[in-house]
């Protein structure tokens, strides 16, 4: 099979390597549908040096597809089945694998697809059957790609709110940050997005949000206007920087939540003095866990969200390398790879590229 990789320095290599055979338990996906994450683009920007232990992992880690095989023991997936993949796995053995809470797994960082094991943006991906989402088919690969992490883990963080928040800040609208808008929205919440993408805010106050530059100056009085001085009774902070935490925990109101989605290659908490006395609870929240999924898809369709709405592009995964470019910009929502079904082409080129090559043609949802 074959697969795009991280090499460091925004270098891509295209790999081939043997298709994996299933163990116990364990079934083989081939890939439909891929997308871009906050995460691909740490690993992305990496250094060779910073990527050496990971430079021959298959990068992604938001595969879509179908059941193309299954080893011995599969008892919840069959042949055939559409399934999102569920990209942390665990140690096989702990009472959290036992019960499908991979991410609780003590030994869960080590099975990260493209961080610690291979990731999406290959053709067949091989992970155990609980990983196997169920996608129905009303819901297409393309979208299915978005509830793989960007819907997941912004249900997740507005879960880890203590009770339903009146009003809510969400830092950050990238895809994450968007996704959290339109599930505010659905709740009822008023919502006020903060972001420095101009296309970004654009984005957010399309789904009904209501939207700050965060590079005005006098930002924590404009946030604490909109608010009568009081402070958000929820932020969900989604940029990992450690400038936005320290003004996060100035805005929020007293006794109120402050929810760290982001995590940036230095984040920290603070500042310590605003968090004790104004007696803030701050919580992580990492990606959702696989007992969310039923809720999930519940929410999903009960209330006939769109989730290509916070998509700015679907383009086939032959242009792969030219979209991760344009994702470096930081200003785009969401990036979607479709996947052929019988895999890539042969007359995609193997060799490391870092510069465009020619203009993709792709499908622009946020002008449509």
């Amino acid at each position: 099979m074959r697969g795009f990789a991280f090499r460091g320095d925004r270098q891509i290599a295209l790999l081939t390597k043997p298709t994996p055979v299933c163990g116990p338990r364990e079934v083989l996906v081939r890939v439909r549908a891929t997308a871009v994450c906050g995460s691909d683009l740490h690993y992305y920007r990496q250094s060779a040096q910073e990527r050496r232990a990971a430079a021959d992992f298959y990068c992604g880690h938001e595969p879509v597809g179908v059941v193309a095989a299954v080893g011995a023991d599969v008892r919840t997936v069959s042949l055939g089945d559409r399934v999102v993949v569920y990209h942390v796995g665990g140690c096989g053995h702990c009472s959290a694998c036992d019960g499908g809470r991979f991410k609780d797994c003590p030994q869960a960082q080590q099975h990260v697809m493209q961080r610690s094991r291979d990731g999406a943006n290959a053709e067949f991906v091989v992970v155990h059957e609980r990983q196997a989402l169920p996608l129905p088919d009303s819901v297409s690969f393309e979208a299915g790609a978005v509830l793989a992490c960007s819907f997941g883990t912004a249900w997740a963080a507005v879960k880890q709110t203590s009770a339903p928040p009146s009003s809510l800040a969400v830092w950050g609208l990238g895809p994450v940050g968007l996704n959290t808008v339109v599930i505010a929205n659905l709740m009822g919440l008023r919502t006020v997005g903060i972001d420095l993408s101009g296309e970004r805010r654009e984005a957010a106050a399309e789904l009904g949000c209501e939207v700050v530059d965060g590079s005005e100056p006098e930002l924590t009085d404009i946030l604490l206007d909109r608010t009568d001085g009081a402070g958000f009774n929820t932020v969900i902070e989604t940029t990992g920087a450690t400038a936005v935490h320290h003004q996060a925990a100035t805005v929020t109101h007293r006794g109120g939540t402050i929810v760290l989605v982001g995590l940036g290659a230095n984040s920290s908490i603070g500042p310590t003095r605003e968090i004790i006395l104004r007696e803030l609870c701050v919580r992580g929240s990492w990606i959702f866990g696989v007992r969310d999924w039923p809720d999930i898809l519940d929410f999903v369709l009960r209330n006939d969200i769109d989730l290509m709405r916070t998509v700015d592009r679907v383009t086939s995964i032959e242009h792969f390398r030219d979209a991760m470019s344009d994702a470096d910009q930081g200003s785009m929502a969401k990036i979607v790879f479709s996947w052929p079904p019988n895999g890539l082409p042969d007359s995609l080129s193997h060799d490391p590229m870092t510069s465009r090559t020619t203009e993709p043609p792709n499908i622009n949802l946020r002008s449509s």
